[in-house]
C-alpha cells in the first residue's frame, strides 16, 4: 500500500475568492458533491453557482486521478450519491475527453499525474473553454495560491476525509482479519528511471518550502523490501520503508538541474513527507541505495 505522508484531518474546501479551512472535518466528499449542484453556498458563493447546470443532486462528473485505488474509492462513493462518473487516469486523457464531450456539470481532478499536463491544465481548459462546468481540484502536496485559485471553484486537500483514510484502514483491517499470512508495506517517494526529473514541474505548482525534507526510496530497494517480505521478515506487520536520509526538496531539485528559490517563511509542516523506517531497519531492511546522493554517484537516477 502506498504511503501518503503524515497528514492531519485538515482540509481546504472553498471557492477561489473565499477559501475556507475546516479543521478536523469529518464531512464526507460524497455529502459535499451530492449537494453541490443545488446549494452549498458556504463552499461556493451562491452567485457562482449555475443552478440549471444539473438536476437536483444528480449530474455527470469527469474524474481524473492516476492512483487506481483512490480513483475507484472516490468514483464508487460519488456513484452511490447518484453521480454519473467518467474516469480517466491522466490529465492528458481528461483533455481529450473534454474535447469530445462537454456534457459535464463537474470536473474533479488531481493536480499531479503522469503525462505532459497537470490537473491545473485541465482546470484552465475548463475555465477558458467550458465555463459552464464547475471545477474541483484535489492534491496532497499542492497548496492553493493566488496564481491558480481563479482556475477552480473548490480545492480539496488530500487525504479527503472519510474517503482516503477510511478506505486504507478498511483494506488493512480486512487483510489482518483474513486469516492469511499478511504483510503491509508502505513506501515514500519512489525514484529511479527518471522519476526525480519530474520534481521541478511539481515544485512550480505545489508551494513546497525549499527546506522541506522528503523521504525517498530507490526503485531497486522496492525489490529489497519485497524479498524480505516474501521471506517472512515482516509477517503480521505494517512496515514503512525508506532509505537512510530524508533530503530537502531544494537539494532534490538541484540534483536534476533546477534551482529552487529561497524562502524566509516558516515551514508549516516540517514532518510532511517523512517516513519512520526504524521498524524496517530493526527487522533487517538495509537499502542498497542508502541516499539519493549515492544514486547520483553510481549513475542510478
Amino acid at each position: 500500500m502506498a504511503w501518503d505522508g503524515l497528514h492531519d484531518e485538515t482540509g481546504w474546501i472553498g471557492s477561489p475568492r473565499n477559501p475556507q479551512q475546516f479543521h478536523g472535518t469529518n464531512a464526507a466528499l460524497t455529502h459535499f458533491f451530492a449537494d453541490l449542484p443545488i446549494k452549498r453556498a458556504t463552499v461556493i458563493p451562491a452567485d457562482d453557482l449555475s443552478l440549471s447546470a444539473a438536476p437536483a443532486s444528480i449530474g455527470r462528473m469527469l474524474l481524473a486521478e492516476d492512483d487506481i485505488l483512490s480513483r475507484m474509492n472516490i468514483a464508487d462513493a460519488l456513484r452511490a450519491e447518484g453521480w454519473e462518473i467518467v474516469e480517466v487516469a491522466r490529465a492528458d486523457d481528461a483533455l481529450v475527453v473534454l474535447s469530445r464531450d462537454q456534457h459535464f456539470q463537474m470536473v474533479l481532478t488531481d493536480v499531479h499525474m503522469p503525462g505532459a499536463h497537470t490537473g491545473l491544465d485541465v482546470a484552465r481548459e475548463v475555465k477558458q473553454s467550458h465555463s459552464h462546468i464547475k471545477v474541483a481540484v484535489m492534491s496532497g502536496n499542492h497548496l492553493p495560491s493566488g496564481d491558480d485559485r481563479h482556475l477552480y471553484d473548490v480545492f480539496l486537500q488530500k487525504p479527503i476525509p472519510d474517503i482516503y483514510p477510511a478506505s486504507k484502514v478498511a483494506a488493512e483491517k480486512l487483510l489482518r482479519e483474513s486469516g492469511l499470512n499478511w504483510t503491509i508495506l508502505r513506501f515514500p517517494f519512489v525514484y529511479g528511471d527518471g522519476h526525480l526529473e519530474m520534481l521541478p514541474k511539481h515544485l512550480v505548482t505545489s508551494g513546497f518550502h525549499p527546506a522541506n525534507r522528503m523521504s525517498t526510496i530507490h526503485h531497486c530497494d522496492i525489490a529489497t523490501a519485497m524479498t524480505l517480505a516474501l521471506a517472512g521478515a515482516f509477517d503480521g506487520r505494517i512496515v514503512d520503508i525508506s532509505d537512510e536520509a530524508p533530503t530537502t526538496v531544494y537539494e532534490l531539485a538541484g540534483l536534476v538541474g533546477h534551482e529552487m528559490g529561497p524562502s524566509a517563511e516558516a515551514m508549516q509542516s516540517p514532518w510532511y513527507f517523512h517516513v519512520d523506517a526504524s521498524l524496517a531497519r530493526s527487522l533487517g531492511f538495509q537499502p542498497s541505495v542508502r541516499t539519493v546522493y549515492q544514486a547520483v554517484q553510481e549513475g542510478m537516477m
